[in-house]
């Protein structure tokens, strides 16, 4: 039952995706969209919870819960701080063009998330890498 559960919020971020408006308040100058792909906000959260699907995930890691221990702290989908410490690792690359291979940040978690970070943005759009 609960595997059919994340599969099912697995399909609903997938199905967003698309739907995804940008906050722009954040650089009204620069616009956020133009910085990172506000699409990688969506994908991160689910490629964790494809990875707690499959029993990848190093950390005992719920799907919803406390926000030190889940993927997502509601069913709303706020993300919790697995999911804050692989954004941040992506907007190091993303921004800053830090490389994740030689980053040395300690995120708290035994999963590789520089690893996933990592992944994410080499197989993302490559206009978004300039």
């Amino acid at each position: 039952m609960i595997s059919l559960l994340i599969q099912f919020v697995v399909y609903l971020f997938n199905q967003l995706e698309e739907y995804i408006l940008p906050p722009t308040y954040h650089q009204p100058n620069i616009g956020y969209n133009k910085i990172v792909d506000p699409r990688l906000s969506v994908k991160m959260p689910t490629i964790l919870a494809q990875m707690k699907i499959d029993s990848l995930l190093l950390d005992d890691i719920a799907l919803f819960g406390a926000r030190e221990t889940s993927i997502f702290t509601d069913p709303k989908g706020h993300q919790s701080d697995i999911d804050r410490e692989t954004g941040g690792l992506i907007w190091l690359n993303s921004i800053y063009n830090s490389d994740l291979n030689t980053n040395t940040y300690e995120t708290g978690f035994n999963t590789d998330l520089h690893g996933i970070a990592k992944q994410i943005t080499d197989n993302h759009d490559p206009n978004y890498k300039q």
